[in-house]
């Protein structure tokens, strides 16, 4: 007796190992026909590499006047000084003396940990710049996304409390109750909290936002690079193996354009009409090497 539900779940899972296995083969004969012998195939005679500057103005920032890895150490050294300034104005300014119970020890381990952590993410910036390798940005897009929302969520909570307290002084019916000098308490309290919150909260979100903006910016430059470096990596093994095959640099549409714009030039086109098609030098596509690239950016 046959199960449907193992059944459909027997073919889910054997579609999905087909598809993964045809995802990471790579065809070295995409474009010949398929009634050929895949012995009797000649091999490839160009491999398409996509293009990589790293002057693009996807990669600049501020009006496309600085790199995107300059602006990342600049947030990294910013972040770090900031770090230390706090860390520098607390340890003095603190008054470690708790109810003459002697030094606050809860306090000076949360403000050591903080400098260690503050100067570790940040290092963390430049180190993974140095060595191009973007999993070294990755604590540092966690704290600060979770700086930024806990950050808001709080700013936002002070400013719901300042509207309640308005409302409820004005429905207010009894003036003279002691719940009523609760809410005027509370409104004044609540409203300094709003100035305080808006003017530390405000600044320090947007000023944080660019930074994680930079350093993202930053992530994908590198991630780009490495991509292109692994791509490079590839056509040089598919070079060793097909010592006669070329490495073109740039996009597909551009290597069919620059083929027939040379055989123009030279009147293969319009001496041949009759070219056969599989005479047309086969080429790899960057699709067949995304899974190759993919192995290889994952490294870094």
């Amino acid at each position: 007796m046959k199960i449907p539900i193992i059944e459909k779940t027997y073919d889910k899972i054997s579609s999905y190992l087909v598809k993964s296995r045809d995802a990471t083969s790579v065809s070295y004969n995409r474009f010949d026909r398929g009634d050929d012998n895949s012995d009797e195939r000649s091999p490839p005679t160009s491999i398409i590499v996509p293009p990589f500057d790293e002057n693009d103005p996807e990669f600049k920032v501020f009006f496309d006047k600085y790199h995107c890895q300059k602006a990342a150490l600049i947030c990294a050294v910013f972040g770090m000084s900031f770090i230390i300034l706090m860390f520098t104005t607390t340890f003095f300014e603190f008054d470690w003396y708790h109810h003459e119970r002697g030094v606050d020890f809860m306090t000076l381990l949360g403000l050591i940990l903080y400098l260690i952590c503050g100067v570790l993410i940040h290092y963390f910036i430049i180190y993974g710049i140095k060595k191009q390798q973007t999993i070294y940005f990755f604590p540092f897009i966690v704290i600060y996304m979770f700086l930024i929302l806990s950050e808001a969520l709080s700013l936002f909570t002070v400013i719901i409390s300042f509207i309640y307290f308005i409302n409820a002084r004005k429905n207010n019916s009894h003036p003279e109750s002691h719940h009523h000098y609760y809410e005027i308490v509370m409104y004044d309290h609540t409203k300094n909290s709003v100035i305080i919150s808006a003017t530390v909260l405000t600044p320090l979100i947007f000023v944080q936002s660019i930074m994680i903006y930079l350093i993202l910016k930053c992530r994908n430059f590198i991630a780009a690079k490495n991509a292109h470096a692994a791509a490079l990596k590839v056509a040089e093994r598919a070079k060793q193996q097909y010592p006669g095959i070329e490495i073109v640099h740039g996009s597909i549409d551009n290597k069919i354009t620059s083929r027939d714009n040379h055989d123009v030039e030279r009147g293969t086109i319009a001496d041949n009409p009759s070219l056969p098609q599989q005479q047309i030098p086969s080429s790899f596509s960057p699709q067949d090497i995304e899974e190759e690239v993919n192995k290889e950016t994952n490294k870094y």
